[in-house]
């Protein structure tokens, strides 16, 4: 039995900051566990409204247009290879220069987007308690991994600067999906879903932790992406400390 199942069957109290879930069998559950798996952005460090942010900074320099652009797309949750792709498609066809040139435009954003994330990225607040769950977890021997939508190069080099990237045994982003990432995980430890544990932020996050059939904790952020989803849900990394 999983704690979705759990989740699912038991009556459960909500405070402020965690669902916590009255059944014996939780603690045993998580028991099982061999591998814990983050996502990456508002999951260790507090990063999407950041990149947002800089999304806005950089169509706005196009005025109504680039404005108008962010409105329309910036929701839609596209990659930076995307979204930079039809805002320079946007911009050319709107203006008297050659089509040829989005391309030149879109190497030119994107590369100025790498670089304020990174630069950002490296200074951006962590998730409370979230340096001390990971080397509790690494102390107990738990193998810990980062699947993400984000660029791999930006995650290391934010977890080398915050000495976190030693306690990881891989880390995964684009362009393989998550549920691709996972099965690498699983083949690698020889290991099946129900052994480990994923904490995302989002409910597609929720959904990769659905197909692999593993355990979900969900952390709350100002963004509140799981908020139609049941499970159990954090602000703070000391509210499961325990359960592991």
């Amino acid at each position: 039995m999983t704690l979705m199942t759990v989740m699912k069957n038991k009556r459960f109290y909500i405070n402020n900051s965690f669902i916590l879930y009255f059944n014996k069998n939780l603690y045993f559950i998580m028991d099982k566990i061999k591998s814990v798996v983050f996502d990456f952005d508002d999951t260790i460090v507090l990063s999407e409204q950041m990149k947002q942010d800089v999304f806005y900074e950089i169509s706005s320099k196009y005025k109504q247009r680039g404005i108008e652009y962010y409105n329309n797309y910036i929701s839609k949750k596209p990659t930076r290879e995307q979204y930079f792709k039809g805002l320079s498609q946007h911009i050319i066809e709107h203006s008297l220069v050659d089509n040829k040139s989005s391309i030149y435009l879109y190497t030119l954003l994107l590369e100025e987007f790498s670089q304020k994330v990174s630069n950002n990225l490296k200074n951006s607040g962590e998730l409370p308690n979230v340096r001390l769950f990971i080397k509790y977890l690494f102390n107990k021997e738990y193998k810990l991994y980062i699947s993400s939508k984000s660029n791999e190069k930006d995650i290391i080099e934010t977890l080398k600067h915050k000495n976190l990237l030693k306690y990881f045994k891989g880390i995964y982003g684009l362009p393989n999906l998550k549920i691709e990432h996972f099965q690498h995980i699983q083949k690698l430890e020889n290991i099946k879903g129900d052994e480990i544990c994923f904490i995302g932020d989002s409910e597609s996050d929720y959904t990769t932790a659905c197909e692999v059939k593993c355990e979900f904790i969900g952390i709350i952020t100002n963004r509140n992406g799981l908020k139609d989803v049941i499970c159990t849900k954090i602000t703070d990394y000391n509210d499961v400390l325990n359960l592991f």
